[in-house]
């Protein structure tokens, strides 16, 4: 199956579901997927060995790789990458250490290693061609323009990737159409949380105590679903 069939059939599948921002569906099968991955089989491939003792993983990964079930293949993982790391930052073996190091170049090395994580890496890649194969798929399927607004929001992160992608792919006619029913649908939801918000405040008012609280009890958590 080629790569641009995995991105269709993985768009489809998460706005089938409805549940919330089609992209956030397929951002977080694509992390639990790649996890799973790399404590199974991948881990002995020599390609993705080189790549993650040299990435590592970010703190968020890192916790999560913990909670899951293979621990011998996340040692193993991380006994090579935590060699490969020592060397950068000492320069030297462990721990017959020679020289104190140059600060200078270890907080180069830090800095670095704040920002590498393999998942995270191969995360934005599969979803910089995902938002292209959005836009795609609305230019060439016309049905697709009524999938799109039929998606309960688009949360703020993924709706500024859709349009910068659709900005690169579309036609100027077509763009204007992708953005019109991209906030068509989010204007109606800031819309209807907005109410929703104002009434959860108000329920803390004594003169509404006994009123029904309606669609306002979680509208804090969606609203952050929407902006985070």
């Amino acid at each position: 199956m080629s790569n641009e069939k995995i991105y269709t059939i993985r768009i489809t599948e998460a706005m089938n579901q409805k549940c919330g921002c089609p992209l956030c569906t397929v951002e977080d099968k694509l992390d639990a997927d790649e996890l799973k991955r790399i404590l199974g089989a991948a881990m002995m491939e020599p390609d993705v060995r080189i790549k993650t003792n040299e990435q590592g993983f970010c703190e968020n990964h890192l916790e999560r790789l913990l909670g899951m079930s293979n621990k011998l293949s996340l040692a193993l993982m991380l006994q090579t990458h935590l060699a490969e790391f020592a060397k950068k930052l000492y320069r030297d073996s462990i721990p017959m250490l020679k020289n104190t190091p140059d600060p200078k170049k270890q907080l180069a090395v830090l800095e670095e290693k704040r920002k590498s994580c393999y998942v995270c890496a191969r995360k934005r890649e599969f979803m910089s061609a995902t938002y292209s194969a959005f836009a795609y798929m609305y230019k060439s399927d016309q049905e697709f323009d009524g999938r799109m607004r039929e998606q309960p929001y688009y949360c703020i992160r993924h709706m500024h990737c859709l349009l910068k992608a659709a900005g690169r792919e579309l036609s100027k006619e077509a763009y204007r159409g992708f953005c019109k029913s991209l906030n068509d649908v989010n204007g109606a939801y800031a819309q209807e949380l907005l109410g929703d918000l104002d009434w959860f405040c108000k329920k803390f008012d004594y003169r509404y105590k006994d009123e029904d609280w309606k669609n306002s009890k979680d509208s804090v958590e969606r609203a952050v679903k929407f902006l985070k």
